[in-house]
């Protein structure tokens, strides 16, 4: 039977498929990834012409922005939105911990360097099975030190950039195309990160194509919970996350 060609109620009156979601992410957490998503997006496109300004498809986009001034006040003013929307993330989970909302799921741990471990040894078929995740797994940890590596960094190159006379009072005149370099090209660096890494998992990977709405919606179906997050599936229903079919150890 292809399971493919079913609709989602024959899939529920067969007990192939169930409509229970879990909780993922917060109003909150939602706004602030829409929020990033725009500041990116904005950026990258008012950014990289600049860095590449010789090339024709710069030129282009500089013109159709309407030119080189109005587009470094758009990068400044997304640029504005990209640093406060991380300062209000900071603040916010800082917040979640004083008042034991949220936890540290998030930050790496000594079993996330055995779940990589167990993970390479599957994909050469030396395990039979995945590891199991809580509710992040090492590769999503991953993405996100990156993420906040990359809003560090490109934050205080971007100011050094843009007050480069105020800078240079306090710090050696190097830094200024010493981060004018460091800008330009984690820039690019975060765009293909964006565009590959990412851009697979929540978009082309075949469990979400054509796309993850969970950040959108703030739900995830329970099929998914069991087969992406067993671990906390488990601790939220209190009971093995065991499906007829799932090959997880």
């Amino acid at each position: 039977m292809n399971r493919v060609s079913l609709s989602e109620d024959v899939l529920i009156s067969l007990g192939l498929q169930d409509n229970v979601e879990f909780i993922r992410f917060s109003l909150v957490r939602r706004v602030e990834h829409f929020l990033l998503i725009i500041s990116f997006v904005a950026l990258a496109a008012t950014g990289l012409p600049q860095k590449f300004n010789a090339a024709d498809w710069a030129q282009w986009m500089l013109t159709a922005m309407g030119g080189i001034e109005t587009t470094r006040w758009l990068h400044h003013f997304f640029a504005i939105v990209f640093i406060m929307e991380g300062i209000f993330h900071v603040v916010y989970a800082f917040y979640g911990l004083l008042r034991r909302r949220v936890g540290l799921e998030m930050l790496p741990a000594w079993k996330d360097v055995r779940a990589f471990q167990h993970m390479a040894l599957y994909f050469i078929g030396k395990r039979q099975a995945m590891p199991k995740f809580g509710r992040y797994d090492y590769r999503q940890k991953f993405e996100y030190f990156a993420m906040v590596w990359g809003w560090l960094l490109m934050a205080a190159t971007g100011l050094i950039m843009w007050q480069p006379t105020w800078a240079t009072n306090y710090l050696p005149g190097i830094l200024i195309p010493v981060g004018k370099m460091l800008h330009g090209w984690e820039a690019v660096l975060a765009v293909l990160s964006i565009v590959i890494w990412h851009g697979y998992h929540v978009i082309f990977h075949p469990d979400v194509f054509p796309v993850d709405s969970s950040i959108f919606s703030g739900r995830i179906s329970r099929m998914r919970m069991i087969n992406e997050h067993p671990l906390e599936f488990e601790e939220a229903v209190g009971r093995p996350a065991i499906v007829e079919g799932l090959k997880r150890g």
